[in-house]
């Protein structure tokens, strides 16, 4: 059990580098894409809110210029 409990620290851990593994990587793949996803989103939602700022004048004036009829 400790021994599982590590493997699955050391994969969130090093979820950009998993080494090869092949007995596992059946479910640290996986687990590595859920632990990678959630600061991805984070990192795009800032940036694409940055773009919109300068590109834009900023929210409201983005959602004024794609504004439905």
């Amino acid at each position: 059990m400790e021994q599982s409990l590590a493997t699955v620290v050391g994969t969130l851990l090093s979820a950009a580098w998993l080494g090869p593994d092949e007995k596992n990587l059946y479910w640290m793949v996986p687990v590595a894409v859920l632990a990678l996803m959630v600061p991805t989103f984070f990192a795009s939602v800032w940036i694409e809110a940055f773009i919109v700022e300068k590109m834009a004048g900023g929210i409201e004036e983005a959602q004024r210029i794609f504004e439905l009829p």
